[in-house]
């Protein structure tokens, strides 16, 4: 090979040769750390990058949850739940309600309000006020008094909860009653005693009970 190449153009490649090995390790020495250095970095850049969609996917859904809750509180707003208990007030709305509903007879009390204990409103400086409102009708069909708690359930300012009813015949249906009835005359076949709980929240600086208590 010697004598086909010759002996300068074999020491020139063996030369070139060698060079080359020396600059591709010069090569590799260098670009292996920087190689490193990059995946390191990409590493990083991936991370911050998910730690920013999981940032911006937060923030999206407590977005969503503010608006549902914005939307819950203007309703609660409009609903009258955000006020101040005024018992005449409610006297007055029952008996539009019994004129509405068809009820024969509606004897109504409303007790004074008192505060009841919740930790999300007070952590929210508010306080609960509950009313334990007792009713007692009469109507000549059950289907009456069914009426009288839907209106109560549209009109009713804050929140208002069944917490008891009782039904019961006032008397049995005879031919006198009959013709009562027919007559144009009201006569009440069915008793109830129903009790509600209302409440409605208030501001703690805005809180005034029954007497000019706090």
């Amino acid at each position: 090979m010697i004598d086909i190449l010759g002996f300068k153009r074999l020491l020139i490649l063996a030369v070139l040769l060698g060079f080359n090995v020396v600059l591709g390790g010069a090569v590799y020495l260098y670009m292996s750390p920087e190689l490193v250095n990059k995946e390191n970095q990409l590493r990083m850049l991936r991370s911050a990058s998910s730690s920013v969609q999981a940032d911006i996917d937060k923030i999206r859904i407590e977005f969503e949850q503010f608006e549902e809750q914005r939307v819950q509180f203007d309703s609660y707003k409009d609903d009258g739940f955000f006020v101040q208990q005024n018992r005449r007030e409610i006297v007055d709305l029952l008996k539009a309600v019994q004129e509405k509903s068809g009820v024969v007879a509606a004897k109504v009390s409303v007790s004074p309000a008192v505060v009841e204990d919740n930790a999300e409103a007070e952590k929210a400086m508010h306080k609960i006020l509950k009313s334990q409102v007792a009713v007692k009708l009469e109507a000549l069909d059950d289907k009456d008094i069914f009426h009288y708690l839907s209106l109560i359930n549209e009109t009713f300012p804050g929140h208002i909860s069944l917490e008891s009813i009782i039904f019961k015949r006032n008397s049995e249906v005879n031919g006198t009653i009959l013709r009562a009835v027919a007559g144009g005359r009201n006569f009440p076949l069915v008793v109830s005693d129903i009790v509600l709980v209302w409440r409605t929240m208030v501001p703690e600086s805005q809180l005034i009970l029954e007497g000019g208590e706090r």
